[in-house]
């Protein structure tokens, strides 16, 4: 049997172990994924009340008002909640479709967008526009919770940009394939009803979130990275099955612990600090530096794993001199009330066989040699009785 050495010490890798790994890589991040893919579509399918993560949200397209900007009908868009005050006049915006009770006779022009000719043109200063966006809002205007839950999501262009005397905002939109035939959207949109801007969405994404609107797509959505995260944490299963039945036969003496099916999976590393104590403290004491490199070996990549080798080996020189500071060293290295538990009772366990040990070295009693027979006559081998003495009358 080829004798273990620290120099040799390498962990050792397997299929079944490095598929597990990537299966507790990925659990996770492909939960996380789902979880927020299935938000996402979800979302998209709604058509009012657009929860959002962080500012983030998305809506799908619901006509092809917006085909001419290359949006078509059922794509999904990413928006990002973004301040009035920084919307202007050409960005393509998400909204609530609710009359907010103005018109534009009543609003000062900020901004306007021209979409035949991409222009803009601005009716007001900067300087005086944040001026009065200082003032405090007088004017009572809808909000996402007081509008009807039907209302529709419009995804269209801001082309005015307007302001009421107390600074609240409005926006004049249009669909960009409407300029060409229905014109400007009818109502005007208060600033508190805009759900966000839009945020580049490449088409192939849109594509992507389109068929996972889709029954077919929800399904894969949630089957498929789950069917393949299970996968991979089977290979980790597998591998956990097979690396427990070896340590039971390394702890049982059945299997060397030096035998590479040992290394392979290792065993010496995996193993329960409790068992490696036991382990260790059975252990032949021609063996038991071996052992110790076999159960600790691995310490040592930094500093603080190797103070804690040079402890442990410091505590491995007690068991002969005294078993209890031996011990008593390794319940104070555990560090949950389950560990120390656990500790003293392979403690107890080990005190017991070894009880049973010291009884079964005791060397037997000698045998006592018969007493010499008295003297008498041999009839067969046997000695005959005494003959009984007479009485004297």
């Amino acid at each position: 049997m080829a004798k273990f050495k620290k120099s040799d010490y390498k962990k050792q890798q397997n299929v079944y172990t490095v598929m597990g790994k990537i299966g507790d890589i990925l659990f996770y991040p492909v939960i996380i994924l789902t979880l927020f893919c299935c938000f996402a579509i979800f979302t998209a399918k709604g058509d009012h009340k657009v929860p959002s993560i962080f500012g983030f949200s998305m809506v799908n397209i619901s006509s092809g008002s917006m085909t001419k900007a290359g949006f078509e009908k059922h794509d999904t868009v990413f928006l990002l909640k973004k301040s009035p005050d920084v919307l202007r006049a050409g960005d393509i915006i998400a909204f609530y479709y609710s009359s907010s009770g103005v018109s534009t006779s009543q609003l000062t022009k900020i901004q306007t967008y021209d979409i035949g000719t991409h222009s803009v043109t601005y009716e007001f200063d900067e300087q005086t526009f944040n001026t009065l966006r200082e003032k405090p809002r007088t004017m009572k205007i809808k909000t996402v919770d007081e509008i009807s839950k039907t209302t529709d999501i419009y995804f269209h262009r801001i082309i005015g940009v307007y302001m009421a005397d107390d600074g609240t905002i409005f926006y004049k939109t249009e669909g960009d394939t409407n300029h060409y035939s229905t014109g400007p959207d009818a109502l005007l949109i208060a600033e508190s009803l805009v759900v966000g801007e839009y945020l580049y969405t490449p088409p192939i994404i849109r594509d992507v979130f389109h068929f996972l609107s889709t029954s077919m797509g929800m399904l894969l959505l949630v089957v498929v990275p789950l069917g393949i995260l299970m996968l991979f944490m089977s290979f980790s299963i597998i591998e956990q099955i097979s690396r427990m039945g070896i340590e039971k036969r390394v702890l049982r003496r059945e299997l060397a612990y030096d035998d590479p099916e040992s290394l392979k999976a290792n065993i010496g590393i995996e193993m329960e600090m409790s068992d490696k104590v036991k382990f260790f403290a059975t252990a032949q004491e021609e063996e038991r530096n071996a052992v110790s490199y076999f159960l600790w070996g691995y310490l040592g990549k930094n500093e603080e794993e190797q103070l804690t080798y040079q402890g442990i080996m410091h505590a491995l020189t007690y068991l002969d001199e005294d078993p209890n500071k031996y011990w008593m060293y390794f319940v104070g290295l555990a560090k949950t009330k389950r560990q120390k538990k656990l500790m003293h009772k392979v403690w107890q366990e080990w005190i017991q066989e070894e009880k049973i040990k010291a009884i079964t070295k005791k060397p037997k009693a000698k045998a006592q040699a018969p007493k010499p027979a008295k003297p008498g006559k041999i009839i067969a081998g046997k000695q005959a009785p005494k003959r009984p003495q007479r009485s004297e009358e």
